[in-house]
């Protein structure tokens, strides 16, 4: 039996109206959306000195291993500034959050500079860096004995 298309009421599809609901609900929730993805980590700058803390150590225990010999994080919380190794040039940190340094006491260089040391197996001499702003308190901690970075929130 053959069957033959009819038209009427059993055609099935979207209307253009319904098409146009859908591109402007689509389109209101990606413009409430993407400016938020763009902005994240700027109106938290604990957090981004976290991250910028973190990844300067990796690097520097990286290069430890790398050159079979030591490296050093050195950051300096009244200027706001770290260094990495060999390289004397001072990265900025955020200004509007507060850092406190835990090391171990001989990498201490006065009140306001502090170091984390890292060997040519990957540990480290340890230590913890404190970043806090008006709304959040991130801590960037490294192992002594293996030398691992965590950020803990």
């Amino acid at each position: 039996m053959a069957r033959t298309r009819t038209s009427g009421s059993d055609a099935r599809g979207f209307t253009l109206l319904e098409l146009l609901v859908v591109l402007a609900v689509v389109a209101l929730i990606a413009a409430v959306v993407v400016p938020a993805i763009g902005t994240g980590s700027s109106s938290q700058p604990a957090r981004r000195a976290a991250w910028d803390v973190a990844a300067a150590l990796r690097t520097a225990r990286a290069d430890a291993i790398r050159r079979n010999g030591e490296s050093v994080l050195t950051l300096d919380v009244d200027e706001r500034t770290y260094s990495v190794g060999d390289d004397e040039t001072a990265r900025p940190l955020p200004e509007d959050v507060t850092y406190t340094v835990l090391t171990a006491e001989g990498e201490r260089k006065n009140e306001s500079r502090a170091s984390i040391r890292f060997f040519a197996d990957g540990s480290s001499t340890g230590g913890r860096v404190t970043m806090k702003d008006r709304v959040s308190e991130y801590v960037v901690g490294v192992e002594w004995l293996t030398g691992r970075v965590r950020i803990h929130d």
